[in-house]
């Protein structure tokens, strides 16, 4: 800038750089009195001025100034200038919980990039990455881990370009949150870790902040609480030294904490905190937060009127839009909590019923919102509501449903609780049938299916527990054309004989376990004793059967199937049996021979990998 006072406008940046918004902003208002700027420097001194606006929280303001830089920018086709600008407005509506309108900012800065800028800028590069950040926290607030990875591989791409430290520093928290709600926690805390060492070594408070709060909340999961306490009080500290507006965060997760710890009065302490918040600040996102901390220490405090209020206040927030995804999951959550307490106190099975709107709106926020652990954790619990009523068939599909998202998208410890579960299920079903019959009590049924524990656990944002898994035993694979037809059979035990009778009981059952498995959208069945999965590739049917627990064994079938379809040389081997229905034999097809062994006799390889 030619005609800006060069010294106080680096003054001006230094201290919005060491969160000194206040000064910063006196010296910018100061500076704007002067009357001799061109038009492209005044532009840059009012994108400093609304970004000091935008730390400072006034939010109303920074977006006027924005808005204006932003009409003065495309008269003058100062694109560089645009794209700050839309960056501005984008942070200003994220921060009011308006989303959508966050992200057609972003998208009108990208169409400026890409239409102005084909060519790599150093500048513009960083002004994108920036963008990415943005956009991130937007699918981080919806739950959204297939856009999230999307936007870290984009930005860090970005990023690395330009070697921005402060930039790859902040996408390395994205990075540990993002594991974070995969629930890898050993990963989540080594990223949060390197962020907060980068955050000190450039001395970026802000970020320092977010990076003790961010390993406090993975502590949390983890359910060391102290640890987590004391990690987020040093970001309460430093919030308050600075005057930070990050501030309504720290005490939302200070007021969590003290909450799991039982510490009602400390909880009631950072509330009321949060209430002078609320009462000043323009930001939606800390009225709901409020509002919703409220009823969950009137709910932790167990007298009929608590929980009464308690029950009203959710009630409302769950009707509200929803501006942060989080604040809507965490009272749909707690109200169906609630409403489990009443079903145990009452016995009344109306409250199921009640329950079902509340389940599928979780359902719909997690859907629309491609939030995969929470779909799969909200069809865990639906499969335990069907149990409350006895309904075995539709708890059985919806864990087939869970255990497929769970292993399509990664979240393998999700996958290991689930098909747990439904071997435990399977066990089961005679009770279920003698408790079905005898119309149970339903406190009984609620301690059977253990979902007052798993809603406690998803309110508490605990990792799940892995279950204890061992191998199974394989008996015998055998793949089936269509029609029931035998192409290839194989047992794996020397010491146990598959005779033709129990071959034949076998394939006369197996027509009616088929139907079952896939009319009904599941994955296993029992036949006898033993456990069957049963998988479609092409014009067959791949079936296992085993004994033990399922989840080592889908893993091993599915990696089967999937290799007997893409390596040609096995293709061939199946195609050639719909020509001429001869039996496949292993020892003419040692490349079949060597498949198996890999799919199901190598098991080093299906340890647990986040």
């Amino acid at each position: 800038m030619l005609k800006l006072k060069s010294k106080e406008l680096k003054q001006a940046e230094e201290l919005k750089n060491a969160d000194k918004f206040e000064e910063a902003l006196q010296i910018v208002v100061n500076l704007e009195k002067e009357e001799d700027f061109t038009e492209e420097d005044l532009l840059s001194l009012h994108i400093l001025k609304s970004s000091l606006l935008l730390a400072l929280g006034q939010l109303k303001d920074a977006q006027n100034l924005a808005e204006r830089v932003l009409e003065q920018s495309k008269k003058l086709k100062s694109y560089d200038k645009s794209i700050d600008a839309l960056n501005l407005i984008a942070w200003v509506y994220w921060r009011l919980g308006k989303l959508e309108e966050a992200l057609d900012e972003i998208g009108k800065a990208e169409e400026i990039i890409s239409a102005q800028f084909p060519e790599p800028i150093a500048e513009i590069q960083k002004k994108h990455a920036s963008l990415y950040l943005i956009k991130g926290g937007i699918f981080f607030a919806r739950g959204n881990l297939e856009l999230i990875k999307k936007c870290l591989e984009e930005g860090l791409e970005l990023v690395k370009l330009i070697n921005d430290k402060k930039l790859i520093m902040q996408f390395t928290l994205n990075t540990g949150t993002y594991y974070g709600i995969k629930g890898n926690i050993d990963l989540a805390i080594k990223y949060h870790s390197q962020a907060l060492a980068v955050a000190k070594e450039i001395n970026d408070k802000q970020n320092i902040i977010i990076a003790l709060n961010n390993l406090g909340w993975v502590y949390r999961m983890q359910g060391k609480l102290d640890d987590a306490f004391e990690s987020i009080n040093q970001s309460y500290a430093l919030c308050k030294e600075i005057n930070s507006p990050k501030i309504h965060i720290i005490l939302d997760s200070l007021f969590h904490i003290a909450l799991d710890k039982g510490d009602l009065k400390l909880a009631q302490n950072y509330l009321d905190q949060m209430k002078e918040l609320k009462d000043q600040e323009e930001y939606e996102i800390i009225k709901l937060d409020y509002l919703i901390n409220k009823a969950l220490l009137l709910k932790a405090n167990p007298r009929a009127s608590n929980l009464s209020e308690a029950e009203k206040i959710l009630r409302k927030a769950v009707e509200e839009d929803v501006v942060l995804y989080e604040a809507h999951i965490d009272a749909l959550l707690n109200l169906c909590d609630l409403l489990l307490t009443d079903l145990r106190n009452t016995n009344d099975l109306e409250i199921l019923k009640e329950m079902q709107p509340y389940f599928s709106r979780l359902l719909d926020i997690a859907e629309k919102n491609n939030s995969y652990p929470l779909i799969t954790e909200t069809k865990l619990l639906q499969a335990r509501l069907a149990l409350l009523t006895f309904n075995i068939k539709n708890a059985r599909q919806l864990l087939s449903e869970a255990q497929h998202i769970a292993e399509k998208y990664g979240l393998n410890r999700l996958s290991m609780k689930i098909s747990n579960e439904h071997d435990e299920l399977l066990k089961q079903m005679d009770l279920w049938e003698k408790l079905k019959k005898s119309d149970s009590p339903i406190g009984e049924r609620l301690t059977l299916t253990q979902i007052e524990d798993e809603m406690k656990r998803m309110i508490q944002k605990r990792t799940v527990d892995i279950p204890k898994l061992s191998d199974e035993e394989p008996l015998l694979l055998l793949v089936m054309s269509e029609g029931g037809i035998p192409a290839f059979s194989h047992t794996f035990s020397k010491d146990w004989d598959f005779s033709d009778d129990l071959l034949s009981g076998f394939l006369t059952s197996f027509d009616s376990i088929s139907k079952e498995v896939f009319s009904e959208g599941l994955d296993r069945a029992k036949f006898g004793n033993h456990t069957i999965l049963i998988y479609p590739v092409g014009n067959f049917l791949v079936c296992y059967l085993f004994k033990g627990q399922s989840y080592f064994a889908k893993q091993k079938l599915g990696y089967f199937t999937d290799h007997m379809e893409r390596k040609s040389t096995i293709w061939q081997i199946f195609n050639k049996f719909l020509k001429n229905f001869q039996t496949v034999q292993l020892k003419e097809n040692p490349v079949l021979k060597e498949l198996i062994m890999e799919s199901f006799l190598i098991t080093d390889q299906w340890l647990l990998k986040e």
